[in-house]
């Protein structure tokens, strides 16, 4: 069994695409789609994709990120496929995937969700999902909304085309159109003039840096009146 191409996008979509290194919410280096560069990766500067060491310090190609990305995919889905002693549907499959791509293939391994998996007990899976929301002893805003993804993946409430099913509109402002910063069920915002980093993420719940690695926010810059950033 391997991730489907839907589980791809929206593992994607979660851990963000970036050629360059960048520091994960942990502080983590990570360059392409959330590969932590390990140690022997740092001191050498080259990362082996499809048996050929590339350099990375200035950035990656676009057909190595999605060659690292199958790369490292590969090793979690073993890692299901070795763990779960039950049939599982595409969908959940893809968000167990997701998981161990996240917390390692030692969190699934060790873990009540997988216990939960195999006895059959779906009814705690989700409860299990939610418990692997923090980084070290603080609660991350950008896992609690990680972990509500792959719940809703593992219940099959994402479309084929990644998007979940429809909803009610969003509230909107009745002069400037955009949504309500008073409406927190929203799952994207676009910048007024005014509007800082801070300010948004604290409408929200979020902090700053979460608020950054949702939206893989790297330069300041980058944050100005009319973009749209995820808020959930």
């Amino acid at each position: 069994m391997r991730m489907s191409q839907q589980g791809l996008q929206l593992l994607t979509q979660w851990e963000g695409y970036r050629r360059t290194v960048y520091d994960d919410v942990g502080g983590k280096p990570t360059i392409g789609v959330g590969h932590l560069l390990t140690a022997s990766e740092l001191s050498s500067g080259t990362i082996t994709i499809d048996g050929q060491a590339v350099a990375w310090a200035d950035g990656l190609s676009n057909a190595q990120v999605v060659s690292l990305l199958a790369q490292d995919v590969g090793v979690y889905e073993r890692a299901v496929i070795d763990d779960v002693t039950v049939p599982l549907a595409q969908h959940q499959f893809d968000a167990l995937v997701s998981f161990t791509f996240n917390e390692g293939t030692g969190s699934l391994a060790k873990s009540t969700l997988l216990k939960d998996v195999n006895a059959g007990d779906d009814a705690d899976v989700a409860a299990q999902f939610m418990r692997w929301t923090k980084v070290g002893t603080t609660v991350s805003q950008g896992l609690v909304n990680r972990r509500r993804n792959e719940v809703k993946l593992w219940n099959g409430e994402f479309g084929e085309d990644g998007a979940e099913p429809a909803s009610s509109p969003t509230a909107e402002d009745p002069q400037t159109g955009a949504e309500s910063a008073s409406d927190t069920g929203a799952s994207t915002y676009e910048v007024q003039e005014g509007d800082t980093i801070a300010s948004v993420a604290a409408k929200f719940g979020l902090s700053q840096a979460d608020f950054a690695h949702l939206n893989n926010l790297i330069n300041p810059a980058d944050f100005a009146p009319g973009k749209v950033f995820r808020v959930r």
